[in-house]
């Protein structure tokens, strides 16, 4: 006889979701709504189509349009053209033995975006590339270099799957080098290719902070045109050892051109100068003034706070989801798992746009007030981080054995027991890694605090709360990036550095580890 103690845990079990489920309704879809009816609506509230007709129908509009698909398919390309050999490079054992290399292609995402912008635009400026005289040049080498490791990792995820023994056959059988690759390689990595042009091209089309800096405001893509509207309340509109040392070449050299403004910061750290490229003599100064630095202590602690608190909404939202999905219905699984792909691959200012009109410009006109405040800036960076927590822990459940939960379950465990013992410890790699990614994606935003930030939290005299992201904006527009700013970076690359370190310590003692239970 069967025991009906599993089919009472998978119903349990697949209601785990509806904390995540009501989150993604609350302030995923409904906010898109909102968008919609305003996109379709005039003034008065009544359906139109002038918004829509206004749009199309105006030349600068349009070229903002044009430009922004134009910039979007140049920096899809040429990431593509720079990651698909580096990603096949770091695959191949044969060139790259070591996985810390990997790590350190992804590792400039865990320094702020915006203050790598700026290191960028300094750099370029100093090399007489500017947005005075060349700002689509500039404009598109800092979109390659913000930009390469979203190319980078789906294409090294895919080449590490690749069919080698497919790929000799071909060679065996006397095709030619680039015959292999047409007919053997480029096929398998197909998959790769999609998410890596997915993860890139609508970014960059709706990238606000990259163009504005580095053009100095001379190009406009679609990302600044829908902050300008928000901004005047226009919701409506908007052979083997060559092959070794070529590989190992064009690794070191891509990891030095993407590290290279970074490292400059580092360089100009140590001397007082306010402008990068003008050295004034050996100096430590800088680092007991960052920590005097009452704005820039705020901003970074601030940054913190809503980095750690979001992330571990996220992780716990995005994991309950998972494993209620994974465990529904297979028509409400791919409802479920549609909706969590939305904040992934839709431009995040318009996730941004969104939220801003659902919790500043509805209230605004029905209750006169603002709702933005820090618990909508932790809604935000939730509704960023929390899908690639699913994402991260959806693979490790289709790998579990369904059955060590089955028999927990027929051995007396209650449901939240089994749960515990059996499916998280099962899964917590992807939970730690979806963590780590909604950490990572709090730190580096920018978008969604500008658009949702609003008071509390801790204060250097500005009404609403600055993280680092947005200081960091607000002091390049202005000028040079400010000389503590220059050591704050020196600090966040050591830490990186450490990281990973760390994680290569890590790995080597998870590999060792496995080879004793292997040799036992």
């Amino acid at each position: 006889m069967k025991s009906i103690k599993p089919k009472l845990a998978l119903f349990k079990r697949k209601y785990l979701c509806i904390p995540y489920g009501l989150f993604l309704i609350m302030f995923i879809i409904i906010p898109i709504l909102i968008i919609v009816y305003y996109a379709f609506t005039d003034d008065n509230g009544m359906p139109s189509v002038n918004a829509l007709v206004g749009f199309f129908t105006n030349w600068s509009k349009v070229n903002v349009l044009f430009t922004s698909v134009f910039i979007a398919l140049q920096t899809t390309l040429l990431c593509l053209l720079i990651g698909y050999p580096l990603a096949y490079f770091l695959a191949d054992k044969k060139v790259n033995k070591n996985a810390v290399l990997v790590t350190l292609f992804v590792a400039p995402m865990w320094i702020n975006f915006v203050l790598r912008t700026g290191a960028t635009r300094d750099l370029l400026t100093w090399m007489g590339i500017n947005g005075g005289n060349m700002p689509y040049l500039a404009t598109l080498i800092g979109m390659v270099q913000n930009y390469l490791p979203f190319v980078i990792l789906p294409l090294y995820t895919t080449m590490l799957k690749l069919d080698k023994s497919q790929i000799e056959a071909a060679a065996d059988l006397g095709a030619n080098p680039f015959q292999v690759f047409y007919k053997s390689i480029l096929p398998q990595s197909v998959p790769g290719i999609v998410s890596a042009c997915t993860m890139t091209f609508m970014p960059t089309m709706s990238s606000y902070v990259i163009s504005d800096t580095l053009s100095e405001g001379k190009i406009t893509l679609f990302g600044n045109y829908i902050y300008l509207d928000f901004a005047n309340n226009l919701w409506h509109d908007g052979s083997f050892m060559v092959k070794k040392i070529i590989g190992q070449t064009y690794i070191w050299l891509v990891l030095i051109l993407m590290y290279l403004p970074i490292l400059v910061l580092i360089a100009f750290s140590f001397t007082t100068s306010t402008n990068v490229g003008v050295w004034q003599g050996f100096s430590l100064n800088l680092y007991p003034e960052l920590f005097k630095n009452k704005e820039v202590m705020v901003a970074l602690a601030n940054t913190l706070i809503i980095a750690v608190s979001s992330a571990l909404v996220s992780t716990v939202l995005g994991t309950l989801g998972a494993i209620g999905a994974f465990y529904s219905g297979k028509k409400f699984r791919k409802g479920y798992e549609f909706v969590n792909q939305i904040p992934v691959v839709n431009a995040e200012i318009v996730m941004a746009l969104s939220l801003a009109i659902m919790f500043a410009a509805l209230p605004s006109l029905l209750f006169k007030t603002d709702l933005r405040c820090y618990w909508t800036l932790l809604i935000g960076h939730v509704v960023l981080g929390a899908p690639f927590v699913f994402i991260s822990v959806k693979p490790k459940l289709q790998q579990m054995d369904p059955s060590l939960y089955e028999a927990a379950i027929d051995l007396g465990a209650k449901p939240h027991q089994a749960l515990w013992k059996v499916t998280l410890p099962e899964i917590l790699p992807g939970v730690f890694s979806g963590f780590l990614l909604a950490i990572t994606l709090s730190l580096d935003d920018f978008i969604i605090s500008q658009f949702t930030t609003g008071p509390g939290l801790l204060s250097a005299g500005d009404p609403k709360i600055v993280t680092l992201s947005i200081l960091v904006q607000d002091k390049i527009k202005k000028g040079p990036i400010p000389p503590v700013l220059r050591a704050l970076t020196t600090i966040i690359f050591i830490l990186v550095v450490l990281g990973v370190i760390g994680v290569s310590i890590y790995r080597s003692y998870q590999a060792k580890h496995v080879k004793k239970k292997v040799r036992a």
